[in-house]
């Protein structure tokens, strides 16, 4: 005959993240009704979450051991964290088999998962890098918080001090993204992901990204005055700039014809010159400007008197004598390169007023 009930009284006596144990009341023979039987537990999974749960699994079975102990009982392994478990026990002998009240319990939580490194996006400007990811994809319980530690690892710039470009930044779990703010300019930085549950931090993921370079910081210059003119030169000070991201790679010359002035009151912008025009192709070009000299930056390492106009080649570049006829704005800027950017900046050194022609008595 067949048993004469399903297992009776079973109670989940221990939950964990990754097991759960079950207990029921001793088998008599008043039950089993055969000598020759066996105890199966029968259980499926979803994940927790309500509205988002997904598809319960297929109904897994395993068979239970120790059933004539005085105390019965069966612990299920490597189930999933923060789960739903549905489980039922089978009696069955020879002849037939009798099952038990389904039980349901949620398993607990575990510390979730990495965070997907394809999820994570940097996108990087000069002095900030803006941080953005997905949570885990097994989260296993509640997201609680994400904490971020970064540091500074690199720099274009040999000279920058990076010792005190490192911290530690903690997000709630609701929130991906995360905008990090004074940073150094043409520098690598380390970002290293954890998410948490109540259980604590799972395991990092490590991203790597590089903030744009700066334009040079140009020295100051009190008045917009040479040291010296004649009718044909201009006589001025080069200072070295200071280097923002990335070394100095050039310093550069350039002259512009003064253009007719604007109407009183309206605000100049001041541009620079990416791109480099020789004096015997302004003409052409239709240029109102030329660069008159170029010097790698090795050879401004301290203050430089230069002579713009003094009829010599510097760097392939011709620094002709002005046209005593034509008034001239003199410019110097400088020019770092690297990871593919190029930034310049510039600022006006001096200006030189046409000369006026002596008149002649008849």
């Amino acid at each position: 005959m067949e048993p004469m009930q399903g297992p009776h009284q079973v109670e989940v006596v221990d939950v964990q993240a990754r097991q759960v144990t079950v207990r029921w009341e001793p088998f008599g023979y008043n039950v089993t009704r055969c000598h020759s039987y066996n105890l199966t537990v029968q259980y499926r999974e979803s994940v927790a979450g309500g509205a988002g749960e997904q598809e319960q699994q297929q109904t897994r079975e395993e068979l239970c051991l120790g059933t004539l102990s005085a105390t019965p009982q069966h612990t299920i392994h490597n189930l999933t964290p923060f789960t739903n478990l549905s489980l039922r026990l089978l009696l069955r002998n020879p002849e037939g088999g009798k099952e038990s009240a389904e039980i349901h319990v949620q398993t607990e939580e575990d510390v979730p998962g990495a965070v997907p490194l394809d999820s994570i996006q940097a996108t990087a400007y000069e002095e900030k890098i803006v941080l953005k990811w997905k949570e885990p994809v097994q989260t296993y319980g509640v997201i609680t918080q994400y904490e971020i530690s970064y540091k500074a690892v690199s720099s274009f710039d040999l000279a920058l001090d990076l010792s005190n470009q490192s911290g530690r930044v903690v997000k709630h779990g609701n929130e991906t993204s995360h905008v990090f703010l004074g940073l150094y300019p043409g520098s690598t930085y380390s970002f290293t992901l954890r998410a948490s549950t109540l259980r604590g931090y799972g395991p990092p993921a490590i991203t790597q990204a590089t903030t744009r370079i700066s334009a040079p910081s140009m020295p100051a210059y009190d008045q917009e005055m040479s040291i010296n003119q004649t009718d044909s030169t201009v006589t001025i000070l080069l200072k070295p700039a200071k280097s923002r991201g990335a070394p100095i790679s050039l310093y550069q010359v350039v002259v512009e014809e003064e253009r007719p002035r604007r109407a009183r009151g309206a605000a100049e912008i001041l541009r620079c010159y990416p791109l480099p025009v020789h004096f015997l192709n302004a003409s052409q070009l239709g240029s109102r400007y030329y660069f008159s000299a170029q010097f790698p930056a090795s050879q401004l390492q301290s203050p430089l008197s230069f002579v713009v106009g003094d009829n010599k080649t510097y760097s392939s570049f011709w620094n002709a004598p002005l046209l005593p006829h034509k008034s001239y704005s003199i410019y110097y800027q400088a020019v770092s390169t690297a990871n593919g950017e190029t930034k310049i900046d510039c600022v006006r050194v001096a200006t030189k007023g046409r000369s006026i022609l002596p008149t002649h008595s008849l």
